[in-house]
């Protein structure tokens, strides 16, 4: 079985592999920020989490409390180094934008796995809970 295993690595699961690992990352950041929610790590109790996406720009992770109206936003790219500067400094720019589709006002929340800020939310697209 491992000369089969070796032989199928490199032509068929090492090319997709990584954009694989970075969809569960994404997964775990959103399980991770509902956890960080419940135990009051946050500075809302989150009712959903989940990503945001509108056609044009994409979240990773968009946490919300519909009664408050409040969100935490935080991108994650999988790597085997320190998440690069510029990467807070794009999600800034989606920040604005979703405050810009939706109204909210955000600050930032210092994290040290993903780029994140926090927000007064009007709505989020494509929420979930977290089962």
């Amino acid at each position: 079985m491992h000369g089969r295993v070796t032989a199928v690595w490199p032509q068929r699961i090492a090319p997709g592999f990584a954009e694989y690992k970075g969809s569960i990352f994404e997964d775990i950041a959103r399980a991770h920020t509902w956890l960080l929610g419940t135990v009051g790590n946050l500075p809302f109790s989150p009712d959903s989490v989940g990503s945001w996406w509108d056609g044009q720009e994409e979240i990773d992770v968009v946490a919300v409390n519909h009664g408050s109206r409040e969100a935490h936003l935080a991108e994650c790219k999988w790597s085997g180094g320190p998440l690069h500067p510029r990467a807070l400094d794009e999600l800034r720019r989606k920040a604005a934008y979703f405050h810009a589709r939706t109204g909210h006002l955000y600050r930032r929340m210092p994290s040290p796995a993903c780029a994140t800020t926090s927000s007064r939310s009007s709505r989020v697209h494509q929420t979930r809970s977290p089962a």
